[in-house]
């Protein structure tokens, strides 16, 4: 049980969200609209954040007023659920690949007041389809801190509608740098249950509940809670006790070394086959946070093929992947180097057909292979008299085997290549 919220926060909620909503709908106070109050004051008593309480009442007030809250058209957005190891949309009753970027600063920009719509339209138009946003920071990327935004909880649906009018759906990344001094002292089961409540049932929308556990100061599977209308990932992609610990999908945050494009592989191996001494998990598996669009070394590229190759492969092998940046973690529009890498990642995604996630797995080395050897890796998928490949860092053309013959090839520099016998 929660303790009375205060006479000062129940008159704030009725003259700032309540009589307001009267005045919009043209409507004259009647005997009812004390009544949002002490609804959103009950649902707090028996342990409702105050916040989510207020927005959940205000929400039934201003539909009982008649006035139309502005929301996507369902068709634009799915309502995912996971089988096996793919992510399928219940609306459409089919396979639902990832092409994701990175938005870290999104919510941060839509609490202050700043523009989303060029960065939303500038993703839509690149046939991107979720974004990865951040819900708390404080470090490199910026401050976000939720105490410090008194409609922190009651803005992020309507955060959530806006980006979903674009046709796109998010990744809300629940925690993030929990372990700094301005974040260590929120509760960290209250705050995910609050999280969820807001975020669970919505079309568009999927969970992280923290990102990289290991450095952010919480254990996701102590707070975790399986819900049936909620996709939800640890954030886990660190082997412990030789397994990953997760739930509903994996975020993969893949090796960055020299030979970074060829391991979007690994997530083939977590999801679906696995190794000695590791069970695959069979749960759909992305690339959330490979190597990054940029200028530098170390985590950032701007070597388009090699952007290309690496989403490629994911989209041969697993349900996607997400195009990580330097202009995704600041929120901006990308400039033209970057932008380019964008286009080839996209292209090279899209011309993987998505059913080849549940083939049969082949590469350059194995004997089987539609394609000789080349470059840093060749792999495939095959079914039946059809196959797949994708040639990573590739040191000529293509060339057959085994008595297949190439039908086409597609993607950024033709790395997509098919294959039919």
């Amino acid at each position: 049980m929660n303790s009375y919220i205060g006479d000062a926060s129940v008159i704030d909620f009725c003259e700032d969200k309540i009589v307001p909503s009267y005045a919009e709908a043209k409507k004259k106070l009647d005997a009812q609209y004390p009544v949002w109050s002490g609804r959103a004051i009950y649902d707090h008593a028996v342990g409702m954040d105050w916040e989510v309480s207020c927005a959940k009442h205000l929400a039934e007030c201003r539909a009982a007023l008649g006035i139309v809250e502005p929301t996507p058209p369902p068709e634009l957005l799915p309502l995912l659920i996971t089988a096996n190891t793919q992510f399928y949309d219940v609306i459409t009753s089919k396979a639902w690949k990832w092409r994701g970027s990175s938005a870290f600063r999104l919510f941060e920009m839509f609490l202050k007041g700043e523009p989303i719509d060029p960065f939303c339209r500038w993703a839509a138009a690149n046939s991107i389809n979720i974004l990865r946003v951040f819900g708390m920071y404080d470090g490199g990327i910026g401050r976000l801190i939720p105490t410090e935004y008194p409609g922190y909880f009651i803005k992020l649906p309507q955060f959530l509608n806006a980006v979903g009018t674009y046709g796109l759906s998010v990744e809300f990344v629940i925690f993030a740098d929990k372990q700094t001094s301005e974040l260590v002292g929120i509760n960290t089961s209250s705050h995910y249950q609050t999280m969820i409540n807001i975020l669970r049932g919505r079309v568009g929308t999927v969970a992280e509940v923290c990102n990289e556990p290991f450095k952010n100061g919480v254990v996701p599977e102590d707070i975790y809670q399986p819900l049936p209308d909620l996709m939800q990932a640890l954030g886990s992609s660190d082997f412990i006790d030789g397994q990953i610990k997760h739930a509903d999908y994996i975020t993969m945050h893949t090796d960055r070394g020299a030979e970074w494009p060829r391991k979007a592989k690994d997530m083939l191996e977590v999801s679906r086959q696995g190794w000695e001494n590791f069970t695959a998990l069979q749960n759909p598996c992305i690339g959330d946070e490979p190597l990054g669009i940029g200028a530098g070394s170390g985590s950032r590229s701007l070597v388009a093929i090699d952007h290309a190759a690496y989403h490629g492969v994911a989209a041969l092998f697993c349900s996607g992947s997400t195009i990580h940046s330097t202009f995704g973690v600041e929120t901006r529009l990308p400039i033209a180097e970057e932008q380019q890498c964008v286009s080839a990642a996209i292209v090279t995604m899209k011309a993987v057909p998505s059913e080849c996630a549940t083939w049969d797995y082949t590469a350059g080395h194995l004997g089987d292979c539609p394609l000789e050897q080349q470059g840093l890796r060749v792999y495939g998928m095959i079914n039946g008299g059809r196959a797949v490949c994708v040639l990573v860092r590739p040191t000529g053309p293509p060339i057959a085997r085994n008595g297949w013959r190439i039908v086409s090839r597609r993607g950024y520099q033709g790395i997509v290549v098919e294959l039919a016998r």
